[in-house]
């Protein structure tokens, strides 16, 4: 990572997983629903927001739960501290 940059994850590189799962834990705190496909925003325990985004209305978590988050680094974006995308050479 850049010093003073950070990763950009879009909501379909994250997969919610049951608590204890994933490489994060994180707490649920809404759950948007959009017809198609619902959105799941969550906040670690250091206070880093994500949002997921499943393709199904089953299963789904609830305000409050804990879930863990897997993440597909694969999909990840780097950036420097001025927003521009870190090529993936320097990396």
């Amino acid at each position: 990572m850049p010093p003073g940059g950070y990763l950009g994850l879009r909501p379909e590189s994250l997969t919610l997983s049951p608590s204890g799962g994933g490489q994060l834990q994180a707490r649920v705190e809404l759950v948007e629903a959009l017809g198609a496909e619902t959105l799941v925003y969550v906040s670690t325990a250091r206070g880093t927001q994500l949002v997921a985004r499943k393709n199904s209305t089953q299963n789904l978590p609830h305000v409050g739960d804990t879930v863990g988050i897997q993440i597909d680094a694969t999909a990840a974006h780097l950036f420097d501290s001025k927003g521009q995308v870190v090529a993936p050479s320097a990396r």
